[in-house]
């Protein structure tokens, strides 16, 4: 989720509906320019950062922790490892993996999801042969090692199709980060983004966790996620919600295939 840059009274969410269908969404939303543009901008900091051996940011970090752990085992069984980062904006997922393990990226197939004018642009920070691959649709016939998804699948009116379609690429490890997730039943509501209003999943735990692993996967890890929101960490800013619909924290979930090795 991107962060925004507004006064105390603004709300992040509003507004408490069934579906998608029901949420009055206004805008172009992650479709529009301001989206595209600061993508873009955020990546050529991190970039810049990774560059000048600077931290990267701690919520793109948050949200990306397993990745560097996962591949590291993986790259110790096996020569090349290969992941798919579904909504991986300009490459936030690989720049946290190749500053984490520079001496191995070249290692690493890493494949982006993303919409195709991020896709366009993001092409250009990279050294051709090198980096990610970006598509603007999930690729068809193909096998990674690793799929991994970083707040992107609350923004997915389909979702259990998504993850019918992620599941289906046979990785072992399901890396799923960022996951609005509670002990409340799902619902849909509105994220103002700047002149927007997205529609946004709140995910009842039990229902998303068993959505996955109905695919044969089991959760093997789940973590708290502090990603800044309105510059501040902590408990999510809901106060205009009822209390049994707020979430203090979302979820950072690691799910295995269960007829994968351990």
């Amino acid at each position: 989720m991107s962060e925004v840059a507004v006064n105390s009274n603004f709300n992040v969410w509003e507004g408490v509906y069934g579906s998608f269908s029901e949420a009055p969404a206004i805008g172009p939303g992650f479709a529009g320019p301001v989206w595209r543009e600061r993508s873009i901008a955020s990546a050529r900091e991190d970039a810049a950062r990774a560059a000048a051996q600077q931290a990267l940011d701690y919520s793109l970090r948050q949200r990306n922790a397993v990745l560097p752990t996962l591949t590291a085992v993986m790259l110790g069984e096996q020569a090349r490892v290969r992941i798919l980062d579904f909504g991986g904006a300009a490459g936030a997922g690989y720049m946290v993996l190749a500053k984490a393990m520079p001496d191995a990226i070249d290692r690493v197939d890493y494949a982006i999801v993303e919409v195709e004018d991020i896709c366009h642009m993001a092409r250009e920070l990279f050294v051709a042969g090198r980096g990610p691959t970006f598509y603007s649709e999930p690729p068809g016939a193909a096998n990674f090692d690793i799929v991994h998804a970083a707040s992107a699948i609350q923004y997915i009116e389909h979702w259990q199709g998504l993850l019918t379609r992620l599941a289906g690429y046979g990785a072992r490890f399901l890396s799923l980060a960022d996951i609005f997730i509670g002990e409340f039943e799902t619902y849909v509501t509105l994220q103002n983004y700047y002149a927007s209003r997205i529609p946004h999943w709140f995910f009842n735990a039990d229902e998303f966790i068993g959505e996955v692993e109905r695919h044969g996967y089991k959760m093997e890890l789940r973590t708290e996620c502090d990603a800044r929101i309105l510059g501040r960490y902590g408990p999510l800013p809901m106060e205009n919600f009822p209390s049994a619909l707020r979430l203090a924290q979302t979820s950072n979930l690691l799910f295995r295939r269960r007829d994968a090795a351990p």
